[in-house]
């Protein structure tokens, strides 16, 4: 494979994992619930805002693994090194806007509810994904990745 078919194929595969991420949150998005009763709390905590926040944790982080991509052209500067904050900034603004979006698609859902509080979980757990991501920098250059 020439060097630039190796280039669209490693670009194409960094948006796999967020973009196989985001249709499975679209299609859980739009599902109609089971209708059982509610999870009970987790340590206190509503489970679902924890489900949203987990949810959404990951979204973050592989966008942020996606951005960070060598050759993706987001995740470095004009010197070719890695810029972090680019990197986590863009996803956990990608990630949260992707939720606010999703909680828009299911306001018209007569089985669905627009509800502000699961917004505002996504948002917490794209930037808890997105500060996970950032702090396994030791671990990524320490297996060279």
């Amino acid at each position: 494979m020439s060097r630039l078919g190796r280039a669209q194929v490693g670009r194409a595969s960094r948006l796999v994992a967020p973009v196989a991420v985001a249709v499975f949150l679209l299609a859980a998005s739009v599902a109609e619930p089971s209708g059982g009763p509610p999870a009970p709390p987790i340590l206190g905590l509503p489970a679902d805002k924890l489900l949203h926040a987990g949810s959404y944790a990951t979204l973050a982080a592989a966008l942020a693994v996606g951005l960070a991509t060598p050759g993706s052209g987001f995740g470095q500067g004009d010197d070719g090194r890695l810029r972090s904050g680019r990197v986590v900034a863009l996803a956990v603004l990608g990630a949260a806007a992707y939720g606010l979006a999703l909680e828009g698609v299911q306001y018209p859902l007569p089985y669905r509810t627009f509800d502000p509080l699961d917004a505002a979980a996504n948002t917490v757990g794209a930037a808890l994904g997105a500060a996970a991501w950032l702090a396994a920098a030791p671990v990524r250059r320490w297996v060279g990745w």
